[in-house]
């Protein structure tokens, strides 16, 4: 398959065209694949025709927010740092009016690293979403675009806590997400070690990883 060029002269492989095709298919999308498989050009890509006020995008840590020039998915819904758990936290929030107002305003989010958001904040951020824009669609009707690798990065929790998985909390089925997997490398060519990134990521002690 020929690869795509697109108006303004940039090269997409054809699993990145496809990707980029469902960031601008209205749905909500998880975004995935290993190191360098190009999930930051593709969206790069799609924020081209999209405003960040209509679709900011929101990353897990404060050091990534920093890099991206946005702000972190727990301050763009309140949740600060949870303190007194989901319920406590759900009660601060629905008392946030600048958070609320956030909420109404825009079309939808790209959630950066997705694979460290905690189970309970991606929970609570999407009851919240349901309470500020008045509607029981998932997230309130606003669209939700993920991106990560569930095989790199855990969710950031508390010392001494075990990892709360977001996609093994019901929120996640009920964001309905259309999984795109990018399966090239689009930065290096050495298929050797390659193979050997692809079963450590998967947790395989082959014998080419030993």
């Amino acid at each position: 398959m020929s690869k795509k060029v697109t108006e303004d002269g940039v090269e997409l492989s054809p699993e990145q065209a496809h990707a980029l095709a469902m960031c601008q298919s209205g749905e909500n999308v998880f975004l995935t694949g290993g190191a360098g498989s190009g999930k930051s050009f593709v969206i790069r890509e799609f924020m081209k025709d999209v405003s960040d006020k209509q679709m900011p995008i929101l990353a897990s840590t404060g050091a990534a927010a920093v890099l991206l020039g946005g702000r972190t998915f727990h301050s763009f819904f309140g949740l600060g740092i949870m303190e007194g758990g989901p319920y406590a936290t759900y009660q601060r929030m629905i008392k946030n009016g600048p958070a609320i107002n956030r909420i109404k305003k825009v079309e939808g989010i790209v959630i950066d690293e997705i694979s460290m958001i905690p189970g309970d904040a991606l929970m609570i951020a999407e009851q919240f979403a349901q309470y500020a824009r008045e509607s029981t669609l998932p997230w309130g009707g606003m669209r939700v675009i993920a991106v990560g690798d569930f095989g790199q990065l855990p969710p950031v929790t508390k010392n001494g806590q075990k990892r709360d998985w977001c996609f093994l909390n019901d929120v996640w089925t009920k964001s309905g997400f259309q999984l795109c997997e990018l399966k090239h490398n689009q930065r290096i060519s050495d298929n050797r070690f390659l193979n050997v990134l692809a079963d450590i990521r998967e947790g395989k002690f082959t014998d080419n990883v030993r």
